[in-house]
């Protein structure tokens, strides 16, 4: 791709971050980011985490874009009001509300992290997660603005049109159309 494009999108997003009241940028959590080792042995459950949320399709998942990375970096500044600690609180809270969760298949987590997720998400007060478990919000909100504003999550897995044309209220659209990356007006971040 075109790295005047790259750039301006670059620019794009992280002026939206900046409207929307992050004090971090994600564009300067991605620089400290992409220098860390991408074998993180310590990274394991995030890597599983990351890889539940966003795996790989035909386009990279989180993981391939070094997400894990990302999330490391964005906790230790407080990205998303998640404290320093959350990664680790979080892996103890889960790992001892489901035992053996490292363990199990790719479908056996995705199920025990579904009620977790929904609560997490959920309006309800009698549904959200207790203790350190309702740091899944924080940490899934991390994975997703770390994958996309990656350079794979808002080139190929979203479409980016610097302006995108006219308004059409009747655009076709099916399973394989892609969303745009350089529409982030609708997006509430922290």
């Amino acid at each position: 791709m075109n790295n005047h494009f790259d750039h301006a999108r670059r620019n794009f997003i992280t002026g939206m971050l900046v409207v929307s009241g992050l004090t971090v940028l994600p564009a300067k959590v991605w620089a400290v980011a992409e220098k860390q080792p991408s074998s993180n042995p310590d990274n394991l459950f995030l890597s599983t985490l990351c890889d539940l949320v966003i795996p790989q399709t035909d386009t990279p998942g989180a993981v391939d874009v070094k997400v894990p990375e990302f999330v490391e970096v964005a906790v230790k500044h407080g990205l998303s009001g998640a404290p320093v600690d959350a990664l680790s609180r979080f892996e103890f809270a889960l790992l001892s509300d489901v035992p053996g969760f490292n363990t199990l298949s790719y479908q056996q987590q995705i199920e025990a992290l579904t009620p977790i997720d929904n609560g997490s998400f959920s309006r309800n007060p009698a549904e959200k997660p207790q203790g350190d478990l309702a740091l899944w919000k924080a940490i899934k909100a991390l994975i997703v603005t770390g994958y996309y504003t990656s350079q794979a999550g808002s080139s190929e897995e979203l479409r980016y049109v610097l302006i995108p044309g006219k308004f059409d209220a009747d655009v076709p659209a099916d399973a394989s159309t892609r969303a745009f990356s350089s529409d982030w007006t609708g997006v509430k971040f922290g």
